[in-house]
């Protein structure tokens, strides 16, 4: 299989390459490798790395034989380890993109210009149609499970619990059967999931977290009161992974699954770990999912001076707009919170959702 470059910008002068990247590779991939009957609408492909890269160069690959893509805009990084790609697909295509090569390295270590990513390569389809026929949701069952952890023993704060409140008084309104938690250890907040997952059966499912997170090898948790982690070891047995929300989620059969992640703040587990990421990691949506985090990968968000994190004071200004879609509550949440922090804050959304839903209908 042979690689031609596709265009290369900005490239650093040549340096003494080495073989191998040294630890630097390609995370995660929006389209993922393999995903069949990807929205020819999709407009941008995702690339996120398992480090920061230099922001000012990279490396689109094209692959011979194989479509690649029409690029509709230069690409941008909106964080250090995530690389965005402007595009226009056709329906029933299948593409291939790659991302570096053994003679192009445009994609590498923002800390070393000689630590190049490893070479990478991922092939999707897109579907027949753009879109699926869409089913009316204002008639669907809405269930909320409403998580606040607040009082830990280890940096306890501010916010969780009144945020967690607020989003169940809210999502109560908007027609939701909230199952509502308080400081929560991890037994409580398993057996909730469950619960919740049982309720939530072909309608549409809404999750929302506020407290302490982690990310380990890749892989998010949310973090129970009363837990004992010293060690990475540790969070397998006493956090709860978001891999297994989802996978309880994902045998309810809901219409739409609805994942609202206010859990990046700098928590205090990480410093006697010896991977030291911040925040929660880039996190693929299932099918019929939208994950909505407080902010980008491996980033960290605010607790907040007021009564409420500054994410959650967005999402509540602005859930209960009549006929306001989710796509683009989740967009005006994030341009309010990036321009609250002066973009030291960006919240980012992972969605593999088309149909259309909006908490309160236009009337």
């Amino acid at each position: 299989m042979r690689l031609a470059p596709l265009f290369l910008l900005f490239l650093l002068p040549a340096l003494a390459f080495p073989a191998l990247a040294q630890g630097l590779g390609v995370s995660a991939t929006t389209p993922e490798n393999g995903q069949a009957d990807v929205s020819p609408d999709l407009a941008e492909i995702t690339i996120v790395f398992t480090a920061p890269v230099h922001t000012d160069s990279y490396s689109f690959v094209a692959v011979e034989e194989y479509p690649f893509p029409e690029v509709t805009g230069d690409p941008y990084f909106p964080d250090p380890m995530t690389c965005v790609l402007p595009v226009r697909m056709e329906p029933s295509t299948t593409y291939t993109i790659g991302i570096n090569s053994p003679n192009h390295h445009g994609f590498r270590s923002a800390n070393d210009p000689t630590v190049i990513c490893e070479p990478h390569v991922f092939t999707f389809s897109t579907a027949q149609d753009a879109l699926p026929e869409i089913e009316p949701t204002a008639s669907l069952p809405r269930v909320a499970l409403v998580i606040g952890n607040s009082d830990y023993t280890e940096s306890p704060l501010r916010n969780p619990c009144n945020d967690a409140r607020d989003m169940a008084e809210t999502l109560n309104r908007l027609g939701f059967e909230v199952i509502h938690l308080e400081n929560a250890d991890k037994r409580a907040m398993v057996e909730a999931i469950r619960d919740f997952s049982k309720r939530a059966f072909e309608g549409v499912a809404l999750f929302y977290y506020a407290g302490h997170g982690l990310q380990v090898d890749g892989i998010n948790y949310l973090a129970p009161l009363q837990t004992n982690i010293e060690t990475e070891a540790d969070v397998e047995f006493e956090a709860v992974s978001v891999d297994f929300l989802l996978a309880q989620m994902e045998q309810a059969e809901a219409f739409l699954n609805i994942i609202i992640l206010d859990a990046c703040r700098n928590n205090p587990f990480t410093r006697s770990f010896r991977d030291q990421s911040r925040g929660l990691a880039f996190q693929a949506a299932p099918q019929g999912s939208i994950i909505a985090f407080a902010t980008s990968p491996g980033s960290v968000a605010a607790d907040g001076q007021a009564d409420n994190g500054v994410y959650t004071s967005q999402l509540l200004a602005h859930i209960e707009t009549p006929g306001l879609t989710i796509e683009d509550l989740f967009k005006d949440v994030g341009r309010a919170v990036a321009q609250e922090t002066e973009d030291e804050q960006r919240p980012w959304v992972s969605s593999d959702f088309y149909g259309e839903f909006s908490f309160l209908p236009q009337e």
